[in-house]
């Protein structure tokens, strides 16, 4: 399997380097990823929710069997290269050998108009397929 290239996705500066899963929800159209921000293992309190609608395909794994993921080249918005081992939680890969599979399934979408969106958290990693950016809102849980 050749390894696909990984672009570090950064929608806001409001973003930190982990993230640990606090909801996964799922509707007919629309898909619902809501996670703590944390700084390394520090729950901070804040969040963000991911939301997708309509997208075209979602898959989850424990991250230890999903190494071709984790360990692929990531690179930055210029195409600089930041590693392998490059600690980043949201991340892009267009025209992505999921996107790939998709397109072969189904004549009304090409691999290179479709984008895996990957969602590393403490334990888990997460690959949704879409067209189009999901939106995204951070927000603080009143308690």
């Amino acid at each position: 399997m050749k390894k696909q290239i990984q672009f570090k996705w950064n929608p806001s500066m409001k973003m930190t380097t982990h993230l640990g899963l606090e909801q996964f929800k799922q509707t007919a159209r629309k898909l619902e990823l809501t996670f703590e921000l944390m700084n390394k293992a520090a729950l901070t309190g804040k969040y963000v929710t991911f939301t997708f609608k309509n997208p075209l395909g979602g898959r989850y794994s424990d991250e230890a069997h999903r190494t071709d993921l984790i360990y692929s080249p990531v690179r930055d918005e210029h195409h600089h290269e930041l590693g392998t081992h490059y600690v980043w939680p949201v991340r892009k890969i267009p025209n992505s050998e999921f996107a790939q599979w998709y397109a072969n399934t189904d004549n009304a979408s090409k691999a290179e108009d479709l984008t895996s969106y990957i969602f590393i958290e403490e334990g888990l990693l997460f690959e949704v397929l879409d067209a189009e950016d999901p939106e995204f809102e951070f927000f603080t849980k009143d308690e």
